[in-house]
This record gives structure tokens, C-alpha cells and sequence, in this order.
């Protein structure tokens, strides 16, 4: 259990840094070489980009937005600043997240 956590906390590391758009030409290679190294770290990557596709479909579809836009015109403006407010600090702790993954990534190069 402890080698897939291991593997599933690389994939995540490695999906997160493409996903940013700031991977370096030998990043991508090092992500080329991981891939291909092992099924379980192409299993892995690919479960991470299925999970991000399901996300951002739920985001888009249209109950969804229905939803927000009917919860945002209904909520006043006051009540909604917690909310932004968790926004805010969930944007924060997934950059604190992804850097935290680049450093794991880059430590275990």
C-alpha cells in the first residue's frame, strides 16, 4: 500500500507541474522517462488526468453554473464573503500545494 501511495503521490506531483505550464524541456523528459519506467506510474498519471477531466467537466456543466449563478444573484453580497473567503484560501493552499509537489519532485530527482 505505502508503494502506491508512493506512486500515486508522484503522478500527482508530476500532473501538477505539466498542468502549470512551466515545465522545463528536461522536466518534460524526466516526465517522458518516469512514464515509461514503469504501468503502475502510466496508470497512476493517467488516473490523475481522468480525475482533472471529471472535475473540470462538473465545473462546466450546466446545472452546475444554473446553480451558481442562481445561488449568486439569491445570496447576499455579505453572506457570500465566507465563502469567497474559503475560495481565496483553498486557491493559496493549492499553490502551497503544488510547490510543495514541485519541491518533492525536484528533491527526488
Amino acid at each position: 500500500m505505502t508503494v502506491r501511495l508512493d506512486v500515486d503521490s508522484q503522478a500527482a506531483a508530476w500532473f501538477s507541474r505539466w498542468r502549470s505550464g512551466e515545465m522545463s524541456e528536461s522536466e518534460r523528459a524526466e516526465l517522458r522517462r518516469w512514464l515509461a519506467a514503469s504501468e503502475q506510474h502510466r496508470l497512476a498519471y493517467n488516473g490523475m488526468e481522468a480525475l482533472w477531466l471529471r472535475i473540470e467537466a462538473a465545473r462546466a456543466a450546466p446545472r452546475v453554473l444554473q446553480w451558481r449563478e442562481r445561488a449568486r444573484r439569491h445570496i447576499p453580497f455579505f453572506f457570500r464573503l465566507p465563502v469567497l473567503a474559503r475560495g481565496a484560501r483553498l486557491q493559496l493552499a493549492q499553490k502551497k500545494f503544488q510547490s510543495m509537489l514541485r519541491d518533492l519532485v525536484a528533491r527526488r530527482s
